[in-house]
């Protein structure tokens, strides 16, 4: 079961993998179906996004 403390973890570890590019981490967490959603309405997937 995932709490509180594993979801700001997974979290901390994706703005890193962001912030340094690291593609295989940013796989590594995000699902396929995931959306960006920006301030403008904006929606983006993964695939979109990179």
């Amino acid at each position: 079961m995932i709490n509180k403390v594993k979801i700001i973890e997974y979290k901390k570890k994706l703005l890193n993998a962001f912030s340094n590019s690291d593609m295989k981490v940013i796989d590594e967490l995000l699902y396929d179906n995931a959306l960006f959603v920006y301030p403008n309405g904006l929606t983006l997937t993964p695939k979109q996004w990179f």
